[in-house]
């Protein structure tokens, strides 16, 4: 049926299938391909959904679905609706076909961005406690501090990053850029470890790539002010949990936000 997973359907019963498809986006695919184009979805990843062969011919995924490398006989394209497509190369680089791959080049800048200071203003303001505290009006050791004259360092200057940055300028934050390529005029580039040590808050919006594997681990975020946020809305292959456990437990770091695991 179309618009519903169904593993005994086989390829040729949907013209597309939709991997990682969340309720809203469930919603809106039924909604706009209604009648038109026969595919099913799954809020599932692909590995998660218990397919041994591809639904259809066509499948679009995000960033957490592995594609096996046997599908690439039965696939004829692969679209990630994320901006991230390390997924695709690691398909790419394990096949022998040409099954043609695409991501997206925009996806949500400004609201990526927006995400992020959100996050860094609840860490700021301690609202993870505060909601907490409300429960008994408990008001003890819930003041926060104000963004105005704090160091924000983004890494990763990109589309988000940048976006990032000039919010937090118009917060009234000292920002500073980490990145290979420094195409922004209105950043003030520097050194990864100067950056680290100089923040108050740090923001990771780069891409991933095998360079930048377990980038932020805990011998660089040692490094940071006692006392510093760090915050990761790119991909959770940057900050290994554990890491991310200790420097909170040994009080390195007084709060992190992370949109990606």
């Amino acid at each position: 049926m179309s618009g519903k997973t169904n593993k005994k359907q086989n390829k040729k019963s949907f013209d597309v299938y939709f991997f990682e498809a969340f309720e809203e986006e469930a919603r809106f695919i039924r909604k706009h391909l209604k009648g038109e184009i026969k595919f099913g979805l799954t809020n599932r990843t692909i590995q998660e959904s218990g397919y041994r062969n591809p639904p259809s011919s066509l499948i679009s995924v995000r960033t957490q679905s592995i594609i096996p490398a046997h599908w690439q006989d039965k696939l004829d394209g692969v679209l990630s609706r994320t901006t991230g497509y390390d997924n695709l190369l690691n398909f790419k680089n394990s096949i022998h076909k040409n099954v043609i791959c695409g991501y997206l080049d925009e996806y949500a800048t400004r609201s990526v961005a927006e995400h992020a200071i959100m996050v860094m203003l609840s860490l700021m303001r301690h609202l993870p406690r505060q909601l907490y505290q409300m429960k008994s009006f408990n008001r003890d050791g819930i003041t926060g501090k104000e963004c105005k004259g704090k160091n924000l360092l983004v890494v990763g200057v990109g589309r988000i990053g940048s976006e990032i940055a000039g919010i937090a300028k118009g917060l009234g934050m000292n920002v500073k850029g980490v990145d290979i390529v420094k195409k922004y005029d209105f950043i003030s580039y520097t050194e990864k470890y100067e950056g680290i040590r100089w923040a108050d808050v740090i923001i990771c919006a780069m891409d991933l790539n095998e360079s930048n594997y377990h980038y932020f681990n805990y011998d660089l975020l040692k490094k940071a002010k006692k006392g510093a946020i760090f915050i990761n809305i790119a991909r959770g292959e940057h900050s290994p949990l554990k890491d991310m456990l200790k420097l909170l437990k040994e009080r390195k770091l007084s709060g992190i936000g992370l949109d990606v695991f």
